[in-house]
């Protein structure tokens, strides 16, 4: 495993601040989240302000919470919401900046 830095946390920056949101899995780690709502609400923000989201595994759970999403449709079907996807498809999104679509 390798240590990386973290420079800022969802409970100190805002989700402005940030071009996309990646929530790896980890079930520990989101079952943690998931009772956070600071986490879900800056996954939430990011969202409504239409940037790119992706989740592996057990972060796809922590992605769902965004309010409204289950309503939507299947898991992974919106817009710049990718869901066990690649890595390359996730750069792609980050690349569009933003997803308009989400605001009809």
């Amino acid at each position: 495993n390798k240590m990386i830095k973290v420079d800022e946390s969802f409970l100190t920056a805002a989700s402005v601040l940030f071009d996309a949101v990646f929530v790896p899995s980890g079930n520990k780690s989101v079952s943690k989240l998931l009772k956070e709502p600071k986490a879900i609400e800056f996954i939430t923000e990011s969202y409504k302000h239409c940037k790119a989201i992706a989740a592996e595994g057990d972060g796809a759970e922590l992605v769902m919470k965004i309010d409204g999403l289950q309503q939507k449709g299947k898991k992974g079907s919106h817009a710049g919401v990718l869901i066990d996807t690649s890595t390359a498809d996730f750069v792609k999104a980050i690349a569009q900046h933003r997803f308009w679509e989400r605001e009809m």
